[in-house]
């Protein structure tokens, strides 16, 4: 690549979260960047391993000059990253954020988050929080602003999860002597956030009025959301769905010999349950976070960043 400076394509999916991590990521390169909006067709639920390098899922038409560099989050953006770099001639460098659902010696660099736990190896990093930031107005808030999320398997969250939060929330906000404010999410069901008494207000308002934060535990990006305002954040826990799939899927990964379990992520033949207790878990240990009802931390610390790391290694990968 000599000394000309990086191109970089975004392949932007559905997931909001995701979109905003991958223009963190292409905002803190300083690299000329495009963002490739991804169309799939009836295709795209087909294995990645059956759709390879590939353009079968996507209804995108691309065309060189091919980028040096893609980054993609998820998987369904992996077939057609892949069939990217064949396209260039094997020069374009692949970043995945989260997990790819491919072989990882397929990707050049894998980005992974604590709740997905990727399997070891030299070409993945595992980050410890979504790189998630959220541009607020500084302002000294008054308001315990409640982040509502929604259903994401493998967790459960129905009426009754957001009745319990609901509850322990005002509990909180009157022992801090403020007003509760609801945010609901695009995910949120209806009869939840009618529930809850979601405000009308954007997520940057809501934020910019809190004084301390309650983020419902679906969402890593909406937790990273959090705490990059600076404000105190809890988690409202969400218990584990007992759905058959859920119930399945979290026996054969606590069975089944880690090494099995290494080598089948490792072959794109296997990701392991979204855990996101593991996330919880993390950021309490370390007092970033507290958690919803229970006693408030002897001391905060300011949440981890990885985005320098990543930065380097990614920057490492498209000059070499």
């Amino acid at each position: 690549m000599g000394e000309a400076t990086p191109s970089v394509w975004l392949l932007i999916g559905d997931k909001a979260g995701d979109a905003a991590q991958l223009r963190v990521l292409g905002e803190a390169l300083g690299w000329p960047a495009r963002e490739i909006v991804l169309e799939t067709n009836r295709w795209r639920d087909l294995p990645n391993l059956l759709l390879g390098e590939s353009l079968l899922s996507s209804r995108v038409s691309l065309a060189p000059p091919w980028p040096d560099l893609v980054l993609w989050a998820g998987r369904r953006g992996t077939p057609i990253a892949r069939w990217i770099r064949r396209a260039s001639g094997g020069r374009a460098r692949l970043v995945n954020l989260g997990r790819p659902w491919a072989p990882y010696g397929a990707i050049d660099l894998v980005i992974g988050m604590p709740q997905y736990r990727a399997p070891p190896r030299s070409n993945v990093l595992a980050a410890r929080l979504p790189f998630n930031r959220q541009r607020i107005d500084q302002r000294t808030g008054d308001h315990v602003v409640l982040l509502v999320g929604g259903p994401a398997p493998p967790l459960a969250f129905g009426v009754a999860e957001a009745r319990r939060i609901g509850e322990e929330a005002r509990a909180l906000a009157a022992r801090l002597g403020m007003k509760l404010r609801v945010v609901a999410s695009r995910r949120t069901p209806l009869a939840v956030a009618a529930m809850l008494g979601a405000a009308d207000v954007t997520y940057a308002e809501a934020l910019s009025a809190a004084a301390h934060l309650i983020v419902t535990g679906d969402s890593a990006s909406m937790i990273a959301d959090a705490l990059s305002s600076g404000r105190p954040v809890d988690i409202a826990p969400l218990p584990f769905s007992r759905t058959p799939l859920s119930l399945l899927t979290r026996g054969l990964d606590a069975t089944l010999p880690r090494a099995l379990v290494t080598a089948a992520q490792s072959a794109g033949l296997w990701e392991r349950p979204r855990d996101m207790p593991s996330l919880w878990r993390a950021l309490l240990a370390g007092g970033h976070v507290g958690l919803l009802g229970g006693a408030e931390p002897a001391h905060r610390v300011a949440p981890p960043d990885d985005l320098p790391p990543a930065l380097a290694r990614i920057r490492a990968l498209a000059l070499k």
